[in-house]
């Protein structure tokens, strides 16, 4: 039992060192920038988002450096909602990017379209759910230009009810597998997507995401091509800078979009996160395990050292109810374990998973309806 006990507190502090090391976003950068803030383009894909993409343009509109120029390109992919519309009414330049190649992931082409028709210094990508504080995008080129390379920030994401705080954990997940993790060094082992800033002549020089048409989880790919060809790559968390909404669309869009991504995202993680993060799951799960077997007091124990420091690391990755990061943290494991299957099973069966209404491949490729 001992043993277990200490395997426990060795995975809690090796996911919480994890998460911590990649810091947030710090507002001092922007007063302390060496020269002029470089121009900036802006590249949302969107597809069916006319809900949520309007507050991020007006947080793009209500930016806080003006004279940096600055412009806003949306990526229409195929949207039948109105996305387009909306976007051009509110002074964004709307691209369709055409009739998508073979071998390429619907979002990897539309992104590569917006890249290709920006302008500007520096390639920022967004997702439409992203919100942005005034000052996001002066801190975010200034971190990009201290860094250097490419630089994400994982948003720091607003749970609205008990089922968008279910994804509290895979939400952890993504900052400790991704960031700097356990490995020495500063550089980050992926990047989330959400949120992406890397200067436009880096970007083209390495390909960008013509280096990998076909992958389900872009970001990190990305972050590969980046490494591969001599770039740092930087995780940061967006605190109150860069924040979104936890899957508004419901548990159904918890589950589609960390099966899509889960068992990818651990081929391309270090072994030494990858084995951190399965040691902090069965951590969770561990309590109910020994309830299981009727070792009561034990089994509380274990529960209260859980929801004691679920409730501590989630509060860095988000705001969610402290009643389902606390209590509830057993079953987050129980929740992360069942995805973490699901996808493991679509990856190696070839079942497609649906994303944004496109049944998709492991490679994520489109495949057709039967």
């Amino acid at each position: 039992m001992s043993r277990w006990v200490a395997a426990s507190m060795l995975a809690y502090a090796g996911v919480g060192t994890a998460v911590l090391r990649a810091a947030p976003l710090d507002r001092r950068a922007g007063a302390h920038r060496a020269g002029p803030a470089r121009s900036i383009s802006v590249v949302i894909p969107a597809r069916n988002e006319v809900d949520k993409l309007g507050p991020l343009l007006a947080d793009l509109r209500r930016a806080s450096a003006p004279t940096v120029e600055t412009e806003v390109i949306v990526v229409d992919d195929g949207s039948d909602d109105g996305t387009g519309m909306l976007a051009a009414t509110l002074g964004a330049t709307v691209i369709v990017p055409g009739e998508r190649p073979a071998g390429w992931n619907p979002k990897v082409w539309a992104l590569s379209q917006g890249a290709d028709r920006a302008t500007n210094d520096v390639l920022v990508f967004l997702d439409a759910d992203v919100r942005l504080a005034p000052d996001a995008l002066d801190v975010l080129t200034a971190e990009l230009e201290r860094a250097g390379g490419l630089l994400s920030v994982a948003p720091h994401h607003r749970a609205v009810g008990p089922f968008e705080a279910m994804a509290a954990g895979a939400d952890t997940v993504t900052v400790a597998g991704g960031g700097p993790g356990l490995r020495p060094g500063p550089h980050a082992a992926g990047a989330v997507g959400s949120c992406l800033a890397i200067a436009r002549a880096d970007y083209h020089r390495i390909g960008g995401h013509r280096a990998t048409p076909a992958t389900i989880v872009d970001d990190i790919d990305l972050a590969r091509t980046a490494r591969r060809d001599g770039l740092p790559v930087s995780l940061r968390r967006g605190g109150s800078l860069v924040s979104m909404r936890s899957h508004p669309d419901g548990l159904g869009s918890v589950v589609d979009g960390f099966s899509k991504n889960l068992a990818a995202g651990m081929t391309r993680t270090p072994a030494v996160s990858t084995a951190a993060i399965s040691a902090w799951i069965a951590a969770l799960v561990w309590p109910l395990v020994l309830a299981g077997r009727g070792r009561w007091r034990i089994a509380l124990l274990a529960w209260a050292a859980a929801s004691v420091h679920t409730w501590w690391i989630t509060r860095r990755v988000g705001r969610y109810q402290p009643v389902v990061t606390s209590a509830g943290a057993p079953l987050l494991g129980v929740f992360l374990t069942v995805l973490t299957a699901r996808s493991v099973l679509a990856r190696s069966t070839g079942r497609p998973i649906g994303w944004k209404g496109r049944p998709l491949d492991a490679l994520g490729l489109e495949v057709a309806r039967p």
